[in-house]
């Protein structure tokens, strides 16, 4: 039984990593998101608002001051990309008043790599998505999902990512999933649960095309990935143990800008 039948979305194991392969041209980079940052990040930041962390496809921010060159293992590559500072290249407030800013940048995340924590990961072949968090340089606690795909050499890349504070809970008058990520054809997101007290286990996305995709709720986060199409805006539930969907909502159903 491959890991596939098993689970499509359970985290790679080492042998699976080394043997992933998939034809060329699995996607192009006009399908991917360039990545976003905030300068103030508010840990109360909605599904919608951790949007501006996505990677926007008109945004040109692959033109980075650090190279990040590819390699075997993937936490080495997003420890890598994480560690230096990050630089904004332009502050764009956001016009909805929040108080906080976006803007593409260059460099990494400034994060001290001696605190991070590998959360969970998801698999399909040649493309992963990692949770990890993080203590800045700066002292500020962080989580980020992390995106990376495999070229023909069998070496990973940093390709995209989404995330925010990691300091204190978000208030939510219901359960609910801070998520953020990339779409449509090379789709991927992640984010924390806030949980609420009812024992949230499992959460499933529903994409406006009809796309399907389930996490189990594993240290707090869920991850999601899949090589089907999927397309906004996409619907969110959140069941408990016993199966009983205990809240849903809307995410990704508009891109800040």
């Amino acid at each position: 039984m491959t890991r596939e039948e098993r689970d499509p979305f359970c985290e790679p194991t080492d042998d699976e990593l080394a043997t992933l392969d998939m034809p060329d041209d699995l996607f192009d980079d006009d399908e991917l998101m360039a990545l976003d940052r905030l300068d103030a990040l508010d840990p109360e930041l909605d599904g919608d608002e951790i949007d501006a962390l996505l990677l926007d496809a008109d945004a040109d921010v692959h033109d980075k001051e650090i190279v990040v060159m590819p390699g075997p293992d993937p936490r080495q590559v997003i420890r890598d990309y994480l560690g230096p500072p990050s630089v904004f290249i332009s502050d764009t407030p956001d016009p909805r008043g929040s108080g906080w800013h976006g803007g593409p940048s260059r460099g990494g995340m400034g994060a001290d790599v001696t605190t991070m924590r590998f959360l969970k990961a998801r698999g399909i072949p040649r493309r992963q998505v990692h949770a990890v968090v993080f203590d800045t340089a700066e002292g500020r606690r962080m989580r980020f999902t992390c995106y990376l795909v495999q070229d023909d050499a069998g070496d990973w890349r940093f390709d995209g990512g989404a995330g925010g504070s990691a300091d204190g809970a978000p208030v939510r008058a219901d359960p609910s999933v801070n998520l953020g990520g990339g779409w449509p054809a090379s789709f991927y997101a992640g984010g924390a649960v806030v949980d609420n007290g009812v024992d949230v286990a499992r959460v499933r996305l529903i994409a406006a095309n009809g796309t399907i995709m389930e996490d189990t709720v594993d240290a707090g986060v869920v991850l999601f990935i899949t090589d089907q199409l999927v397309e906004r805006p996409i619907h969110v539930e959140l069941y408990n143990q016993a199966g009983q969907m205990v809240a849903q909502h809307g995410a990704f159903e508009r891109i800040p800008r």
